[in-house]
């Protein structure tokens, strides 16, 4: 943002990081509670996969640890700057976690890209009963695979807080929630 030209033309400009980020949080953990409730699993028995450990990953990461819940990190520009925190490659937490949480801004393209960061083949790979949640931006799921997996009967359960396209929704994906 060039501010500097802003104030020369008279527009006002702020900037709020992470100002939604506590609701943010408290809608994921909910969504994970009432999966939870649904299901018949304790979230204390999960693995939780956090992609983006900005304003709401890392608050999400401790609100889950105060809980007792293991969280594993994926956050390739925190780790490449050398930021503190355990940070695993997206591959990893495919493998390990019970429920992968998106949480990145979304880059459409440079060595960060997070434009369908689930790919189809991401979303191919997934466990079967895994929770996917997208709380980030729309396109960092690629909701075409997302639904293609869905109807060929991938056992997932899914929550997106975000859409490709908004403000249009992918009515066949929402139907399959």
């Amino acid at each position: 943002m060039d501010e500097a030209w802003l104030k020369q033309a008279g527009v006002g400009f702020s900037a709020a990081p992470g100002c939604n980020a506590i609701a943010v949080v408290e809608y994921v953990f909910s969504a994970l509670l009432m999966l939870a409730e649904r299901d018949g699993f304790a979230l204390s028995d999960r693995t939780v996969g956090i992609v983006g450990v900005g304003n709401v990953g890392a608050r999400l990461q401790a609100r889950l640890e105060a809980l007792g819940i293991r969280t594993l990190l994926c956050d390739p520009p925190r780790a490449d700057r050398g930021d503190e925190g355990d940070f695993r490659s997206l591959d990893e937490l495919v493998q390990e976690a019970d429920i992968l949480t998106f949480h990145t801004p979304l880059y459409k393209e440079g060595p960060y890209k997070t434009l369908h960061l689930a790919d189809e083949a991401l979303i191919g790979r997934l466990k079967p009963g895994t929770i996917l949640i997208n709380a980030c931006r729309g396109p960092v799921v690629d909701n075409t695979a997302l639904l293609a997996r869905l109807n060929a009967g991938q056992s997932l359960s899914v929550v997106l807080d975000v859409w490709e396209g908004e403000p249009d929704l992918n009515v066949a994906l929402l139907e399959k929630n």
